[in-house]
């Protein structure tokens, strides 16, 4: 039973060696925020809708 259980949380430990670290001129990539995250998406279909609209009123 233990060896199972050791097996699966070894699955989500992290590497015992430390990463690379990336050069310091370049800014180590972050995921966006919860709002740009959001901001984006919003954007995205409004811009969608709106190019629909216009369409639609370029076939008439």
């Amino acid at each position: 039973m233990n060896d199972k259980v050791m097996a699966r949380t070894s699955l989500f430990r992290p590497p015992a060696s430390p990463p690379a670290r990336q050069p310091a001129s370049q800014p180590a990539s972050q995921p966006a925020s919860p709002p740009a995250f959001a901001n984006l998406i919003t954007s995205f279909f409004l811009r969608k809708t709106w190019l629909n609209i216009v369409e639609k009123r370029n076939e008439n």
